[in-house]
Formats: structure tokens, sequence, C-alpha cells
């Protein structure tokens, strides 16, 4: 019984670890993306919406500067 705890602590420990490495994949992708848009500015918020497959729903909020 205690075995088997162990064995699932390490499996949860193991799937955690998983997805924090996919995680921080996915933020470094973020914060290297380049948005191109009609007005200068810079990216101030991105908001994770969802993901699906290989794909990322995000919302990304610029500040626009006058010029």
């Amino acid at each position: 019984m205690i075995a088997q705890a162990q064995r699932q602590d390490k499996l949860h420990q193991w799937q955690t670890q998983q997805r924090q490495m996919e995680l921080n994949s996915v933020q470094a992708q973020l914060d290297a993306l380049v948005v191109k848009a009609p007005y200068s500015g810079r990216v101030r918020r991105v908001r994770w919406l969802e993901q699906v497959g290989g794909q990322v729903k995000v919302e990304i909020a610029l500040q626009i500067f006058n010029e």
C-alpha cells in the first residue's frame, strides 16, 4: 500500500515537472514573440486563453506610442 502511494506520488511529481517544462517552453516562445501591427508600440500584456494541440490562443494588449 505504501509502495503504491509512493509510485503515485513519483508519477504525480513527474507529470508536474513535464507540465512545468511545457509551460516554460511556451512562455519563452511568447516572450520572444514579435507582433506586427499597424501601430508603433509594444506588448504590454499577454493573456493566455487556451491551448489546443500545438496552437495557443492569447489576447495581446498593446501600448501604442504617439509619433
